[in-house]
């Protein structure tokens, strides 16, 4: 029997570190903060979904959280925006396993809010408004493109998103970062972000197979209207504009069973 190979939580520290450090540009110099600290605690943060502030607090022999935050932002200058997105596909992409270059991929595209609590004007071209969560309208928009691998989720590429940035732009955009590391795919999952008639017309002229989830808006008409029923169904829709599509009306469980009125119960793709 061949021994199988087992990393330890630090081997995979390391090697996080490594690669970050190869990609990502970020010239820390200091005697309280260098650039090895810094590395250290964006991964745990990621790692465990924690502010600066806390991962500071948690682990001994750090930097206090202002003295890292500090050079953070100066390394992350919002007018290299395109660039440090630039490094971080290129890190995401630098270990991706060598069995899905001669696959066609099934890939899924969503999008990521981060509340954002600022008022400096200085922010204006990057905050997209959106429902209120956690105590703002205000987000920072991420847009990520990834394949499950093994059961575990892989992201191949992330971008940025302004405000009021058509959805076939972002999703032209990270489908180019996919192709530019020679990967390809047969068909898309998206989430309800992205649905717009402008990207529907694009893929079926491309003939790309894909499952968009549809949003159910109004109060009456539209796609709200064929919310009736009791059993899932399939039927074709067509937008105000005449594009056509298969639609999927999936009727579920609801948890509150005091809600009432049509489309509750219902999503749609």
């Amino acid at each position: 029997m061949i021994a199988q190979p087992e990393l330890t939580a630090e081997e995979v520290r390391a090697l996080a570190l490594e690669v970050m450090q190869r990609h990502l540009k970020l010239e820390v110099s200091g005697y309280k903060c260098d650039r090895a600290m810094l590395g250290n605690v964006l991964l745990k943060a990621a790692a465990d979904g924690l502010s600066i502030d806390a991962v500071c607090q948690e682990l001994s022999g750090l930097a206090a959280a202002n003295t890292v935050r500090v050079p953070l932002n100066k390394a992350l200058n919002m007018k290299e925006l395109k660039q440090h997105e630039q490094q971080m596909n290129e890190a995401l992409t630098d270990w991706l396993p060598c069995a899905l270059y001669p696959r066609r991929l099934e890939l899924a595209l969503d999008t990521h809010d981060e509340p954002f609590y600022g008022k400096s004007s200085a922010f204006e071209g990057y905050v997209c408004c959106g429902p209120a969560k956690a105590g703002t309208t205000h987000f920072i928009r991420v847009a990520s493109v990834y394949v499950i691998w093994r059961d575990v989720r892989l992201t191949l590429a992330v971008t940025y998103v302004r405000p009021k940035e058509a959805s076939l732009r972002i999703v032209k955009r990270l489908l180019k970062r996919v192709a530019a590391v020679g990967l390809r795919w047969y068909s898309l999952y998206m989430d309800k972000g992205f649905c717009s008639t402008q990207l529907i017309r694009y893929l079926q002229a491309r003939h790309t197979p894909a499952i968009i989830a549809c949003a159910i808006r109004g109060k009456t008409g539209g796609i709200r209207a064929l919310c009736v029923g009791r059993k899932s169904y399939i039927t074709d829709y067509r937008f105000g504009d005449g594009t056509t599509v298969c639609l999927v009306l999936c009727r579920r469980r609801l948890q509150d069973k005091t809600a009432s009125g049509p489309g509750n119960g219902w999503r749609t793709s």
